[in-house]
């Protein structure tokens, strides 16, 4: 009976985790009503994420859609999971493992692609970087070697654009250099200017 607890108590707090992740993604749609950057419909157009372009951050878009209906679809698979196992009385570890498992894997694997430039910071594959909390940023050429070379097509032609935070960093790729000027632009108007490698590395 203990362990039945213990693995329901773990299906619960990984639901209630992926939940949250879900209403945190939906704030931010809601707030980023009147984004620093982009300003227009051409803008973005060029920027990616290592997962895919960017896409706007709205409730109409493919990933947000696949998003809310993937989250929906497990949340109800879990409660009739938890709700039957009870009922029934029928307990396998293989599929507890599984259904723990499930949510934590919904919630890394159905990130938004957006780049949005807030007036509280910067929002990025649904994580916000406070500007506060950006240390700076650098620039640099995608070449052979490099992290991102062959993730998407044509990446020679990207600059990179990383973002440094107090304890993660965070990159998109640019292909255009008029939208590189302007985000750059967008950066220093908020207070965050480049930085070079070595100076990030031993802050």
């Amino acid at each position: 009976m203990v362990v039945e607890i213990v693995i329901y108590s773990l299906m619960i707090i990984s639901l209630s985790w992926m939940l949250i992740d879900y209403f945190k993604s939906r704030n931010f749609i809601l707030q980023a009503k009147n984004p620093l950057y982009p300003r227009c419909t051409i803008d973005g157009k060029t920027v990616r994420t290592v997962m895919a372009p960017v896409e706007e951050l709205s409730f109409q878009t493919r990933s947000w859609k696949v998003k809310k209906w993937t989250v929906f679809t497990v949340t109800i698979l879990i409660i009739a999971v938890i709700f039957i196992t009870i009922y029934f009385e029928r307990y396998s570890w293989h599929s507890a493992l599984i259904f723990i498992h499930l949510p934590l894997m919904t919630k890394f694997t159905s990130k938004v692609p957006c780049f949005v430039i807030l007036p509280i910071g910067v929002y990025i594959e649904e994580r916000l970087f406070k500007w506060e909390n950006i240390k700076g940023y650098t620039t640099s050429s995608i070449k052979i070697g490099d992290e991102a070379y062959g993730m998407f097509d044509d990446s020679p032609s990207y600059t990179e654009i990383k973002l440094h935070g107090n304890r993660k960093t965070k990159s998109i790729y640019v292909q255009d250099r008029k939208e590189i000027d302007k985000i750059i632009s967008v950066l220093n108007n908020n207070g965050v200017y480049e930085v070079n490698n070595s100076k990030v590395a031993h802050q």
